[in-house]
């Protein structure tokens, strides 16, 4: 989720695209930062206002969020092995 514009986000999978890999996803804008107050990540320490902390939600096939990853204290951001786990966990992979 970000608070780019959909132009800095076009911009932004323009350079994406020129590293290695695929970027299989979509970019979700939210330049009011609605969704980012509304799931209660914004930090507040950000220079510009409304950037969320780094957050992984896990959602399931029923559209319900199964776990939440967000450290405000250090910033860290899960594993693929804790994202994998917790997948695992709901029956989402094997």
């Amino acid at each position: 989720m970000s608070l780019d514009t959909h132009l800095d986000s076009e911009n932004m999978l323009v350079e994406t695209a020129k590293m290695p890999g695929d970027l299989d996803f979509p970019l979700l804008e939210d330049k009011g930062h609605e969704v980012i107050d509304r799931y209660g990540i914004h930090n507040p320490a950000e220079v510009k206002p409304g950037i969320p902390y780094p957050t992984v939600y896990i959602i399931n096939r029923q559209g319900i969020i199964t776990h939440r990853f967000v450290d405000p204290e250090n910033y860290s951001r899960p594993s693929n092995e804790d994202i994998r786990a917790e997948l695992t966990r709901i029956g989402a992979v094997h």
